[in-house]
């Protein structure tokens, strides 16, 4: 017998840890009730439209980034003037992400997921 699950099983299934990752850097770019909002989406910050195509975007996210190495590890924007991109991100162990963020905080943004 073949099970069929809902619409809010699916929703609600164990999503891998990058889907987490994935989903919030979308809230800070573009939701402007998120309490960063202004340190990204509000600075013009956007998401590549690759990682933005619907019903594709998250795959795609995956194929350009990889799966996250240990659950110690950031996504990082190598330039933070710069959009959220394959050509400007990349996965940072969160020590040295976070040593880097206090080296030049006005340059570093952290997605701590």
């Amino acid at each position: 017998m073949t099970t069929t699950l809902t619409k809010w099983q699916r929703y609600t299934a164990k999503k891998p840890p990058e889907w987490e990752v994935w989903r919030s850097i979308k809230k800070r770019c573009y939701g402007t009730y998120h309490p960063y909002y202004h340190h990204y989406g509000g600075r013009g910050i956007k998401v590549c439209d690759r990682w933005m195509e619907h019903g594709q975007g998250f795959y795609n996210f995956i194929a350009d980034m990889g799966a996250r190495p240990s659950s110690d590890h950031q996504l990082d924007r190598i330039d933070p003037n710069k959009d959220y991109c394959p050509e400007n991100c990349r996965w940072l162990h969160k020590f040295e992400n976070n040593s880097r963020a206090h080296r030049k905080e006005e340059e570093s943004e952290v997605v701590p997921f």
